[in-house]
């Protein structure tokens, strides 16, 4: 009997001696991140502390720069030969109002405008022109002043903080959706699985009263101090995955222990919260509630564009149906107005790949973007707004 008992013993401890060696033979470290096999879905928990914080108030490209109240944004005045441009108020425009608002600094921009457009980067225009992006086309189909106010790597929390930041006077607000906007919504990080060190507010729902933490958002030493100690970090302890993902013991110095404590954290990840009824969800949907009251009180109109893009067009690919169709239930439950393209979008992908996505990247072409702006300018809600 002791024989057999020590004889399965072994067998454990040589598996698990294995198992070990093979996990830290296929992993790879990148910053403060473990990952096996190369791929950054399968990252390891704990994280590590980093090794650098970068001081955000120091850093930027020329046009992005951290911002207390909603993370990141951009420069007054900020630019990147040659694509994109900020004018005074830190909102993307033309080359030409950029350097006529260089020449002279006291510039202001007092347009009154008909349409604010509020999204990620597919709002703000990627990889393509001011005047090549889909809010700058509408404004030449309807023939009325748009307002672009996307910033690159938002999720809807940070649209919706960026509008209520700027309140513009318009009538009507298209909020530019793709379905990883949900995913930046619940996390404080942004790219924190990819080592990602960028702060920002997050939303909390208690009964009817909404708050936001993380305001200022956290960046340097005082995000250094929460990766020292993230037992004690309130910061952390709003992250899904807590304390798993950051908190570090002694088992954790097993590749094993880490990636059964991973486990849990990979599976929630993988389901897309665009189609997954859960309270990441219901939180999202929260955000897009709260901000149709705040679109409410400016006496505007909030319309949801729902966008497709790569990850969309791999869901309409497996011929399940339209991926969407969750998201526009729950939609028309809470009574939030949206618009879709359905198929359009998709079919010319398959037809021409490189006329809708640039090629080689992620985001729209000019094509895909005048397709957007042709489309919805047809929409009776924007016809109706742009009357003169």
């Amino acid at each position: 009997m002791k024989s057999k008992i020590f004889y399965a013993l072994f067998l454990i401890v040589v598996t698990f001696i294995l198992l070990e060696v093979t996990l830290r033979l296929t992993s790879t470290q990148k910053g403060h991140v473990t990952y096996l096999f190369g791929k950054k879905s399968y990252y390891l928990a704990p994280l590590d502390v980093p090794e650098e914080f970068p001081d955000i108030n120091q850093q930027t490209d020329g046009y992005g720069i951290y911002d207390a109240d909603v993370g990141w944004s951009y420069k007054s005045w900020g630019s990147a030969v040659p694509l994109y441009y900020a004018n005074r108020e830190g909102i993307r425009c033309s080359k030409d109002d950029y350097e006529r608002g260089v020449a002279d600094s006291t510039l202001r921009d007092t347009t009154a405008y008909t349409i604010t457009c509020i999204g990620d980067s597919f709002t703000h225009g990627d990889e393509v022109l001011f005047e090549q992006a889909w809010p700058y086309y509408l404004e030449q189909e309807t023939k009325a002043p748009v307002l672009n106010l996307g910033v690159g790597g938002y999720g809807i929390d940070q649209a919706t903080l960026r509008y209520i930041k700027f309140s513009p006077k318009s009538k009507i607000v298209l909020l530019g959706l793709i379905t990883g906007d949900f995913e930046r919504a619940c996390t404080q990080i942004y790219g924190l699985s990819g080592g990602g060190l960028k702060t920002k507010p997050i939303f909390e729902f208690t009964g009817d009263s909404v708050t936001v933490k993380n305001i200022p958002a956290l960046h340097g030493n005082a995000l250094k101090s929460e990766f020292q100690n993230p037992g004690h970090s309130a910061f952390f302890a709003r992250e899904s995955g807590y304390p798993a993902l950051f908190v570090k013991r002694w088992p954790d110095h097993f590749y094993v222990i880490r990636v059964l404590k991973t486990l849990s954290i990979w599976r929630n990840a993988r389901k897309p919260i665009y189609k997954t009824d859960d309270s990441r969800l219901t939180y999202c949907l929260n955000i897009l509630s709260y901000l149709n009251e705040k679109v409410k009180e400016n006496d505007a109109e909030l319309y949801i564009v729902l966008l497709d893009n790569l990850n969309t067009f791999e869901d309409w690919k497996k011929g399940e149906g339209d991926p969407w169709a969750l998201l526009k239930n729950k939609f028309e439950e809470r009574k939030l107005r949206y618009v879709s393209m359905d198929r359009l979008m998709f079919d010319q992908y398959q037809q021409t790949p490189d006329s809708i996505i640039n090629k080689g990247m992620v985001h729209y072409t000019p094509h895909a973007n005048l397709l957007v702006a042709r489309w919805l300018s047809e929409k009776e809600f924007v016809k109706q707004a742009t009357l003169n």
